[in-house]
């Protein structure tokens, strides 16, 4: 098909020569990626997807139906509950993807947070308990094995192989210990199967190198949960994508977010 991407043996997707750029707009890196950039009307796009999905939100809010076993309400409709907050797994959504290696957050360090947000509301506890995780991932705790560039280069051509078709990648970073994600939802993949194609994939590769250059491999390379959260509007969207891009710099590693090398934000400058 014209303009469909063809995978190369590194697992990075290209577009076919002569194929056209394609109808959400960009252009293509040298890697495949499209750089969305030039994307028209990103602000429509939010608004005419999460209308729907923002009232079913206050719907579950209003019944309660976030907390404990999963009901009915947090099942239907593309909504699911993992017993914290309500997340929403439909085609068409923006959402923000974060997953981390399994020893970037020690025992120790959860149980203290835990405790600390113990008391506070349950929908406030889940947000504030999330900023602190992250903060504490930007610690660089763990054996941060993605500050390799062999690792980094595996994580990153897995998220490029399957842009355009099983998603639509948007923008991403590579940190030392974890990944930040921010991708269109597309039809037959659902959220939990695309995070759990790029950890199978990527933890069989690493693997693989660690055992060829006589390394002693890890049992268990990511943390078996990950974090989502949807883009709600334009505003919501470009903090995001501007958090994502600047993480490196946030977390002291860079001066400049184009001066990573594992992100979207040097493939725009």
């Amino acid at each position: 098909m014209a303009g469909s991407p063809t995978c190369s043996r590194k697992g990075v997707c290209r577009v076919q020569p002569g194929a056209p750029n394609s109808e959400d707009g960009g252009r293509r890196t040298e890697d495949g990626w499209r750089d969305r950039r030039l994307v028209v009307g990103i602000k429509h796009l939010c608004n005419k997807l999460l209308v729907g999905a923002q009232s079913r939100e206050g719907e579950i809010m209003g019944r309660k139906a976030i907390f404990g076993k999963h009901s009915e309400a947090t099942q239907g409709r593309g909504w699911y509950s993992r017993g914290y907050l309500p997340h929403c797994d439909t085609a068409g959504l923006i959402q923000h993807v974060t997953f981390h290696l399994a020893d970037s957050l020690p025992a120790k360090a959860l149980a203290r947070i835990g405790e600390e947000v113990r008391n506070i509301p349950p929908v406030q506890r889940a947000l504030i308990r999330r900023r602190r995780l992250e903060a504490l991932l930007d610690k660089g705790l763990g054996s941060c094995l993605l500050r390799r560039p062999d690792c980094a280069r595996i994580v990153e051509a897995s998220l490029l192989f399957g842009d355009g078709e099983r998603y639509r990648l948007m923008a991403w970073t590579i940190m030392p210990n974890h990944v930040h994600v921010l991708m269109e939802q597309k039809s037959g993949w659902p959220l939990g199967k695309v995070v759990q194609s790029w950890k199978r994939h990527t933890a069989r590769r690493i693997r693989c190198l660690e055992m060829e250059q006589g390394m002693t491999c890890s049992e268990s390379l990511w943390q078996r949960d990950y974090w989502d959260r949807y883009m709600r509007d334009d505003r919501h969207l470009a903090a995001t994508l501007r958090y994502i891009e600047q993480n490196p710099v946030a977390a002291g590693l860079v001066k400049e977010a184009s001066q990573w090398p594992w992100g979207s934000a040097r493939r725009r400058a």
